[in-house]
C-alpha cells in the first residue's frame, strides 16, 4: 500500500457524501481576535529520501511530523520533530514565555533518523525529564536507488535524558518497521513498558533498555494479530479504576488483501479495547471490538469513480488513528476513530468515529457528538488523513472545543466548512466557517495541536507553516491565547 507524502492536487466533481450539508450553518470563530501569532525560528527543509539538508533527488518536498509535550516539566509546552524519510536529527524546541518555541541542540551525539511515525514520553529514568520514545516506519521506496540503508527498517528511536534539555539516544542494531507502539504500565504490574506494534503483520513486542546504554527486543510478544494491520495506538484509563488500558486500530492486512473496501473492513471491526486487569499482560486479555468505517457502499462506488481502473485494484479503506480525550466533558475518555481511503495514493479523507464512554461501556454516540462532518468527508476536495486531535478553547465561551492535526490546510480543503476546527455548541461539536478573515493564519497551518508555549496556564495553539520548496522555509507558528 502506498503512503503518499507528496501534497496532491484534487480537481474533479463535487462529491459530498452520507447527510447533505446545504443546509448547516457554520459557526463563526474569529483566531484573530482571541490569539496572537508567534513564529519560530526558520527549519531549513530536508528533502525526502536525502541526507541533511541537500537538493531535491526524487521529488522537491520536505514532510516533518510533529508532536506536543512538556519535556522539561517547566509548565511550558515543547515540540518533536521529525522529517518524514529524510536521514536526518531529531529536532526539539521549547517553550518559552514570549510564545515563539526556540530550537535547541539537545542530543549528546548526532543522531540521524529517516522516518518516527510516532513519538511518546515518559520519564523511563526517573530523573524529572521526559524522555523520548520514537515509533519508525521509514517508507522502503527509494531503496534501489540508494541501497539498503534505505530500506523498510530501521530501529526504534530513545533518548534519555541527562538532565534537562540534554539527551542521550541509545543504539540498537534491533530494526522494525513501527506504524506505532505503547509507552506506559500496560500490564499494570508497576513496570512501564515498550513496546514496538509491527505495522503489516500486525505484532507487538517489548523492547528493553539495558544499563541506560542500548535497548534490545526481550521477544515477549504483547499482541498478535497477523492478519491485521495496526496504524495506531493508545494508553488511558478508560473506565476509572487506576489501571491502563489499551485501544488499538484494526484494519485488513494490505498484504494479504489488495483491494478493501469499507464493508471489508466493517466486517473484522476498527479498534481493538483492552480492559486492563492487574499484573495481566495484553495477550491474556479478550478485546472487544467496535467501530465502523464512515463510507458507505454509495460512498465507496463515488469515490472509485474518480479513480483510474489500476488505481481500483490497489483501492484500501483502513483506519488511521486512534484518540482518548474527554469529549463530554465528565470526566471519563472518550474515543475517537479516524479513517481514511487510498487508491494507490495518498492517504486521504478524515471522517470520524466517537464512541462514548459510560465507565468503561462505550455506544457510538458519532451522530450526538459530531454529526457533521463536512470538510473531513468531502470527497471533492478531500482532507488528507487524521493524525492526531485535542481539546482547547477556541472562542472564550469557557467550553473546550476539537482541534484536528492534518497533513492537509483548510486553503486547500473544502472552501466552506473547516477540517480542523469544530466549536463545541449545544452538547456536540459544529463545524466552523472556512473563512480567511476569520481563521487568518490558521488557515495555512498543518498539524495544528494545542498546547501551553507561554507558561501561562492557558491553551494555545501551534502549527507547521511549509514554505515553498526552494523559495521559503518552514516555521512553526504558535496561536498564542488572549
Amino acid at each position: 500500500m502506498t503512503r503518499s507524502i507528496i501534497p496532491v492536487a484534487f480537481a474533479f466533481a463535487q462529491i459530498i457524501v452520507g447527510a447533505t450539508y446545504a443546509d448547516t450553518v457554520p459557526e463563526k470563530l474569529n483566531i484573530k481576535s482571541h490569539f496572537t501569532l508567534k513564529i519560530s525560528d526558520p527549519i531549513p527543509t530536508e528533502y525526502v529520501f536525502t541526507k541533511g539538508s541537500n537538493k531535491p533527488k526524487f521529488d522537491p518536498w520536505g514532510v516533518p511530523l510533529f508532536t506536543v509535550s512538556d519535556l522539561d516539566n517547566d509548565g511550558c509546552d515543547d515540540v518533536v520533530l521529525d522529517w518524514t524519510d529524510s536521514l536526518t536529527p531529531i529536532q526539539v524546541f521549547y517553550g518559552n514565555s514570549d510564545g515563539a518555541v526556540k530550537r535547541a541542540d539537545v542530543f549528546e551525539q548526532k543522531y540521524n533518523v529517516r522516518t518516527v511515525r510516532q513519538f511518546e514520553f515518559a520519564d523511563l529514568n526517573e530523573d524529572g525529564v521526559q524522555d523520548i520514545v520514537g515509533c519508525t516506519s521509514p517508507h522502503g521506496w527509494k531503496e534501489s536507488e540508494l541501497g539498503i540503508a534505505w530500506d523498510a527498517d530501521e530501529p526504534e528511536f530513545i533518548a534519555l535524558s541527562r538532565g534537562k534539555r540534554s539527551y542521550k539516544v541509545l543504539n540498537s542494531s534491533y530494526e522494525t518497521n513501527s506504524h506505532t507502539g505503547l509507552l506506559g504500565d500496560v500490564d499494570n504490574d508497576g513496570i512501564t513498558e515498550i513496546i514496538q506494534i509491527t505495522e503489516d503483520p500486525a505484532k507487538g513486542t517489548e523492547i528493553k533498555i539495558i544499563d541506560e546504554l542500548k535497548f534490545i527486543t526481550t521477544g515477549k510478544t504483547s499482541i498478535n494479530r497477523s492478519n491485521h494491520v495496526i496504524f495506531d495506538a493508545e494508553v488511558g484509563d478508560l473506565n476509572n479504576d487506576g489501571l491502563l488500558d489499551t485501544v488499538i486500530t484494526l484494519s485488513k492486512s494490505h498484504k494479504q488483501h489488495p483491494v478493501v473496501t469499507p464493508e471489508d473492513a466493517n466486517k473484522i471491526g476498527t479498534i481493538a479495547i483492552y480492559m486492563g486487569r492487574p499484573k495481566t499482560e495484553l495477550n491474556k486479555i479478550q478485546p472487544m471490538v467496535l467501530g465502523r468505517h464512515w463510507m458507505d457502499q454509495q460512498a465507496w462506488r463515488q469515490y472509485l469513480s474518480t479513480k483510474s481502473a489500476e488505481a481500483q485494484t490497489q483501492a484500501y479503506a483502513g483506519t488511521s488513528n486512534v484518540e482518548l480525550l474527554d469529549l463530554d466533558h465528565d470526566g471519563d475518555l472518550e474515543i475517537l476513530v479516524g479513517y481514511f481511503v487510498q487508491a494507490n495514493s495518498s492517504w486521504t479523507t478524515s471522517g470520524m468515529q466517537i464512541f462514548e464512554n459510560d465507565n468503561g461501556n462505550f455506544f457510538d454516540a458519532t451522530l450526538k457528538f459530531l454529526p457533521e462532518q463536512p470538510a473531513n468527508r468531502n470527497l471533492s476536495q478531500p482532507t488528507d488523513l487524521l493524525y492526531d486531535d485535542s481539546l482547547a478553547g477556541l472562542n472564550n465561551d469557557g467550553k473546550k472545543d476539537l482541534i484536528l492535526a492534518l497533513r492537509s490546510i483548510d486553503s486547500m480543503t473544502d472552501p466552506h466548512y473547516s477540517s480542523v476546527f469544530y466549536l463545541f455548541k449545544d452538547g456536540k461539536y459544529a463545524p466552523v466557517l472556512n473563512d480567511e478573515s476569520l481563521l487568518a493564519d490558521a488557515l495555512k497551518m498543518q498539524l495544528i495541536q494545542s498546547g501551553d508555549f507561554n507558561c501561562d496556564g492557558k491553551q494555545d495553539l501551534i502549527g507547521l507553516f511549509a514554505g515553498i520548496p526552494d523559495k521559503e522555509n518552514h516555521y512553526l507558528k504558535t496561536l498564542i491565547a488572549n
